[in-house]
């Protein structure tokens, strides 16, 4: 995405969250009532389309969603007990419940996760970059994108490491009162070529779909067609 097309939807998300904040209502309390819907917007994040997260019902991804909207915490306060939380929540057959000890495949049919023996030094050096005064600087959409990537291609886990990756990156959301983003199934397609470009160190595809699904929440919430 060209840095003027960046600014200008930045700005866009800027506007919308102050004509949210104009109506009464919080981010928090947006989401929260999202969440409690019948059919949730997230029901996106458990698309079959991906092997990622085989089999998990709404219940599952709500609960996970809502761990996060909990967390009352700074950047420096995040650590490894967190992510173990949010994976914990999770029914799972394999008996493990410690890091990945395996290679795992490859991720999108294209890039090796990391090698087992190098998950705990990794984790450790990522909370130390997602606390670091210049993580902090960053906008919170493309800290969430940064934190989504850099777990995926950790992989801590050996199940479900993409939608706890995606679902803590949600936190750099939540915690600075934004919406979660609102993605439609038809984008699934876009959003793995799209993570494929990033895992190749191109981002600007992300960052515009990522984006766009923020905006959608707002135009909802707001009475706008998304």
């Amino acid at each position: 995405m060209e840095r003027e097309t960046w600014n200008s939807k930045r700005a866009a998300l800027r506007r919308s969250r102050i004509r949210l904040k104009a109506t009464g209502q919080s981010a928090d309390q947006v989401n929260r009532t999202v969440l409690a819907e019948p059919v949730s917007r997230f029901e996106v994040l458990r698309c079959s389309r991906f092997s990622w997260n085989p089999g998990l019902d709404s219940k599952t991804i709500q609960q996970l969603l809502h761990c996060v909207l909990d967390w009352k915490k700074e950047l420096a306060e995040l650590n490894l007990g967190d992510l173990f939380g949010l994976h914990s929540l999770i029914p799972r057959t394999d008996p493990g419940r410690g890091l990945r000890h395996n290679n795992g495949p490859p991720l999108f049919g294209k890039h090796a996760p990391l090698s087992p023996e190098l998950i705990e030094k990794a984790l450790s050096r990522f909370f130390v970059w997602v606390s670091s005064d210049s993580y902090a600087e960053i906008h919170p959409l493309e800290q969430s994108i940064l934190c989504q990537l850099r777990l995926l291609e950790i992989s801590p886990f050996s199940s479900y490491s993409h939608l706890v990756s995606v679902i803590f990156s949600y936190y750099f959301l939540t915690r600075t009162g934004h919406l979660l983003p609102t993605y439609e199934k038809h984008e699934m397609a876009r959003y793995e070529a799209a993570m494929v470009e990033a895992l190749d160190f191109s981002t600007a595809s992300l960052v515009e779909l990522h984006l766009g699904a923020c905006l959608r929440s707002y135009d909802r919430v707001l009475g706008q067609p998304g």
